[in-house]
């Protein structure tokens, strides 16, 4: 594919971008509040009670609190949360793209 190639992105792919992007910022969020979210987890009685507090918590839909519940513990790691911030600006800047092509 060449590098001019210029990617119109369609309505699906803009709402598939918005939630990546809310995913990725909650992810990070969670991750800047860890001892709240870790505390959250370690005295919730079941899966749903996790989910639904932390969204809450975070001020996001039970959906993406869900996959941040998901997180591999791993990703808390300096290394990981370095990765997950640049995930974060990347699907921001697609998303910017995305809607200023929409507008266009």
């Amino acid at each position: 594919m060449s590098e001019d190639y210029d990617h119109r992105y369609t309505p699906v792919e803009i709402i598939d971008l918005r939630e990546r992007v809310s995913i990725f910022q909650a992810l990070s969020d969670a991750l800047e509040r860890w001892p709240e979210v870790s505390r959250l987890v370690f005295e919730a009685e079941m899966r749903s009670d996790v989910v639904e507090q932390m969204a809450h918590l975070l001020g996001v839909t039970e959906t993406v609190a869900a996959a941040v519940g998901e997180m591999q513990l791993m990703r808390a790691s300096k290394d990981g949360r370095s990765k997950i911030r640049l995930q974060l600006d990347e699907s921001k800047a697609q998303l910017a793209q995305a809607l200023a092509q929409r507008d266009d």
